[in-house]
């Protein structure tokens, strides 16, 4: 597994997240502070290590 630390877009607490090394896409994911869901979009780089970017689900 890896390990990447994001930016709740609600709370602006600094979240750890787990994925799966062989992760790519968008994604739905509950902040593990404020329990608010994201739209989370990994993309990866040509070495492999991910690109996390963290949006709020809803307005």
């Amino acid at each position: 597994m890896e390990f990447v630390t994001v930016v709740c877009p609600y709370c602006f607490e600094s979240v750890e997240m787990e994925l799966d090394p062989e992760t790519v896409g968008e994604l739905v994911h509950d902040c593990g502070v404020c329990c608010n869901p994201w739209r989370v979009r990994v993309r990866r780089r040509r070495d492999g290590r991910p690109v996390v970017d963290v949006e709020r689900l809803q307005d």
